[in-house]
């Protein structure tokens, strides 16, 4: 890139020489400040009276990882390590890219070092370069290339732009669907919280790409206990449907037992014989011996 240049306008801290980076060593300015200080912060580990070293560092670990991975478990050093190596390997992963790139381009580093001690963007860039520099020619190859490179800012932060506005039309959606839940199911107001709470925390894991335990196990529970309800309404509802045929099978049959006593309607005589229904004698042409009695 272009020349360096010095804004007197400007206050001008203690520079910060970027040396050569062999051996993975980064060289530090006279004040101590450099590009390892962008990474870490310029923070140095500290040791509270009754603590050593080693359980002093081991809980500063924690505590740092414990911001991007609450629901982790720091109960042995296993657990630790297993919990910090994705962030140690982004942090090796960007020392690299940025030591490469201040060897390329030096006030580059300078550039980063300055915005780290309070400098605005256009300072910082003032500061380290000749502006004039910035701008390429008219019809030169890096001027196409700047005016595409403006053009694809532009629409990022036009996406940008649509994607808040978009975010938060989605929250009020996803806030009446909350309620619409809570309707549904009868939840109360801490159990509603509750759920907030979790979402929030889920969705944060996969702003990381990095789904807790416990959050994979509140899904997949939540999964389960919906296969539960559901099988248990296929069970009521097969019962209700047996129920339904058992009740008109016991219909069908006292019908039928009706019409077999009813028959064709017309009331059917009871054989043997009763005082009541006994036959008179029959007649015959003779006279009979009590007939003949005087």
């Amino acid at each position: 890139m272009g020349e360096k240049i010095l804004d007197n306008n400007v206050e001008q801290p203690q520079s910060t020489d970027i040396q050569d980076v062999e051996g993975g060593e980064i060289a530090t300015s006279e004040n101590e400040e450099g590009v390892a200080d962008i990474l870490t912060g310029g923070a140095e580990p500290t040791v509270n009276e009754g603590e050593t070293a080693g359980s002093s560092a081991r809980d500063a670990v924690i505590a740092i990882a414990q911001k991007y991975f609450p629901d982790a478990s720091f109960e042995t050093d296993d657990n630790v390590f297993a919990t910090i190596l994705p962030l140690v390997e982004k942090m090796d992963g960007l020392h690299t890219w940025l030591n490469e790139s201040v060897e390329e381009e030096p006030a580059a580093g300078d550039m980063l070092i300055d915005i780290k001690n309070g400098y605005s963007w256009e300072q910082a860039i003032a500061r380290n370069f000749e502006m004039d520099a910035l701008a390429s020619p008219e019809g030169t190859e890096d001027y196409e290339k700047v005016q595409q490179y403006k053009a694809e800012r532009r629409q990022r932060v036009q996406s940008d732009k649509d994607r808040e506005k978009m975010w938060g039309e989605n929250e009020e959606i996803s806030a009446k669907n909350l309620i619409a839940v809570v309707e549904e199911l009868g939840l109360d107001d801490e159990t509603a919280e509750n759920a907030v709470t979790r979402m929030g925390q889920i969705l944060a894991d996969a702003a990381d790409r990095v789904i807790s335990v416990e959050n994979w196990k509140s899904v997949i529970n939540g999964l389960r206990h919906d296969a539960i309800i559901k099988e248990k309404e296929e069970e009521i509802e097969n019962a209700r449907a047996e129920g339904e045929k058992a009740g008109k099978n016991q219909k069908i049959e006292k019908k039928r037992i009706s019409e077999k006593d009813l028959g064709d309607g017309v009331p059917k005589l009871k054989s043997g014989s009763s005082s009541n229904t006994e036959k008179a004698p029959k007649k015959t042409a003779f006279p009979t011996k009590e007939e003949f009695r005087v």
